[in-house]
């Protein structure tokens, strides 16, 4: 029997040898070993007759069964160096399973045993116990580490893989490694439950055999292993699952963008761009006049719902003139009755015999008036504090307060943006703030106008134009260079939200006219060449999407648009495209 010092040595003294084998896990041939390691002493192996066939009898190293010729680690050397260096392999769920299932039986044995008062067969079940309890830990030790290194390599870039291959593996990691760890931990899960049962039955033989002092600190020394275990267990789960969630939940998203990505440039290929030009709403709007009070006040009269009245005729007889309602008369009038809890009726009782018309007319002009107040100073606050917009007059009767532009700061600089399809997002300063500090009344007013504004998660805003069912050429000729885009940069396995937002992109280094495929789907919207390019680099520019200098191409937040177009890609395009897979979170 060799001697523990002499052994040591051996491994010190050929510690490149046992990395090559711990590395190759289908063994090496002399020849092999030969060309990947080298000895300290010079070039050859080192590694004579004698010293390998010591190694043999030690059972450090063997033969690979039926090949002789190739040479491999035993496998306690394997775990026992594995160990040491932190290299952890993962183990299988069967492989746990197999040893929860080997204490569940050996717990019924050491009931029986309790049962029968067989202290002999007791022990034998202690042994055997404590030793499956030992390897469930070392087990979830070894696929806590082991998830841990590659998931670091993930995180590093490390890997290698395209952006496909990596969920994959993580969500191998996730289903196949972390699920026997959680199952572990769990209350109500297969091995939770049979450790709560070895437990009980533990204790109650602890109790049976306290007169066999020997087996009965027997049991409590495999509850206090069981405890450990558990414990580790518990820990390992928690650490490996902190740290792999996010990497899981951002590679399983980058899937589903390349998975959608993928979907709409086949349809592409296949159809024209009509359904892309649908799933990129978009306000794209260009009313007669500019956006001055007189036209925003015509604008909101008109959605009052009251029926146009034709002026009457005009005549030369002073006293055949229509009798056009004096705006001034009034507000002399109502100043002196202010606050009035309801204009319309003050206004009827006043106007008596005014058409319907000069009635809404003065009642869009006196409301600022008409605003009630509070405190001494009602009367001059209702007359100097600042106008109103008229309240909104529905069929029904119904009044509901909206804002006007003075109460809402940048309100025709923002709406002359939105409305043209522009995105504001942080960098656009104080027309953002704007929408930001007055979301909710932007928001009333615009859906008054016939639009929605969007407010996106990744912090900018737009309008949606209610009645346009379609987004604009530009929109769309915007959308096909980006998914192009999208498409090349996780064809090169990179993390495409990141890469998107991190850095510039030069325009003569773009693949969009360097690949066929590419050329083929721009043609859909009749882009051709690099005077093409550059006009859709001017959309993205002209809608927010990006900053242009030069030649470089910076996309900002509003670009998300893009990596949503394709995580919403099976909303749009339906079964269309190749199937998806996806793995569900434990």
């Amino acid at each position: 029997m060799a001697s523990l010092k002499s052994t040591l040595s051996l491994l010190a003294e050929h510690e490149n040898v046992l990395i090559a084998l711990l590395e190759a896990a289908d063994g090496l041939t002399m020849s092999e070993l030969a060309a990947r390691v080298a000895s300290p002493r010079g070039s050859e192996l080192g590694l004579s007759p004698n010293t390998l066939q010591r190694m043999l009898d030690l059972g450090l190293v063997e033969e690979r069964p039926g090949e002789s010729v190739y040479l491999e680690l035993s496998l306690p050397l394997r775990g026992f160096l594995g160990h040491l260096l932190r290299t952890h392999e993962l183990v299988t769920p069967e492989a746990i399973r197999g040893y929860v299932t080997e204490i569940d039986g050996q717990g019924r044995a050491l009931a029986t045993a309790a049962v029968e008062q067989d202290s002999q067969a007791a022990v034998l079940a202690l042994e055997r116990v404590a030793a499956a309890i030992e390897r469930v830990r070392n087990y979830a030790g070894a696929n806590h580490g082991a998830i841990l290194e590659r998931v670091l390599r993930a995180k590093a870039g490390a890997d290698g893989y395209s952006v496909r291959e990596r969920y994959l593996r993580i969500n191998a990691l996730w289903q196949d490694y972390l699920s026997p760890l959680r199952a572990l931990v769990e209350p109500g899960e297969w091995a939770h439950a049979s450790f709560d049962r070895l437990g009980e039955i533990l204790m109650q033989s602890r109790e049976v055999f306290m007169a066999f002092g020997v087996v009965a600190d027997a049991c409590e020394r495999v509850r206090a292993r069981l405890v450990r275990m558990r414990a580790q267990a518990h820990g390992c789960y928690a650490d490996a699952y902190r740290e792999l969630l996010p990497l899981y939940e951002r590679a399983r998203r980058q899937n589903l963008i390349s998975e959608g990505c993928g979907r709409w440039l086949e349809h592409l290929g296949r159809h024209s761009a009509l359904k892309l030009a649908g799933a990129l709403p978009v306000a794209r709007v260009s009313w007669q006049g500019q956006f001055n009070d007189a036209a925003l006040a015509a604008r909101l009269a008109a959605l009052a719902r009251f029926d146009p009245v034709a002026p009457p005729p005009l005549a030369d007889a002073p006293g055949q003139r229509p009798d056009v309602v004096s705006i001034g008369r009034l507000r002399t009038s109502l100043s002196q009755s202010a606050p009035i809890d309801d204009l319309l009726a003050w206004l009827a009782a006043q106007l008596a015999d005014a058409s319907l018309g000069e009635l809404v007319r003065a009642y869009v002009a006196l409301t600022p008036l008409a605003a009630p107040s509070t405190g001494s100073e009602r009367p001059r606050r209702a007359l100097a504090g600042p106008p109103r917009w008229p309240h909104r007059l529905s069929s029904a009767g119904h009044r509901a307060p909206t804002v006007t532009p003075e109460s809402l700061p940048e309100l025709k600089r923002v709406f002359a943006e939105l409305r043209r399809g522009v995105h504001l997002a942080v960098e656009d300063g104080a027309l953002y703030q704007a929408l930001r500090s007055h979301e909710r009344d932007y928001a009333q007013l615009f859906a008054a106008l016939g639009f929605e504004l969007i407010h996106h998660p990744h912090q900018f805003f737009y309008l949606r134009d209610e009645e346009r069912d379609h987004a604009p050429d530009g929109m769309v000729q915007c959308g096909v260079f980006m998914l192009i885009l999208i498409d090349h940069l996780q064809d090169q396995g990179l993390d495409v939200e990141a890469r998107l937002f991190d850095g510039s992109f030069d325009l003569d280094q773009l693949p969009h006219l360097k690949q066929p495929r590419y050329q083929a789907y721009l043609r859909q919207v009749r882009i051709t060449d690099v005077g093409g390019l550059e006009n859709i680099a001017q959309q993205l520019k002209r809608y927010g999407f990006a900053e242009l200098r030069g030649r470089e191409l910076r996309l900002r937040a509003p670009a998300m648009r893009f990596v949503d177009l394709c995580l919403d890609a099976r909303s749009h395009l339906g079964q269309e495209g190749p199937p998806a897979t996806e793995g569900a979170a434990p």
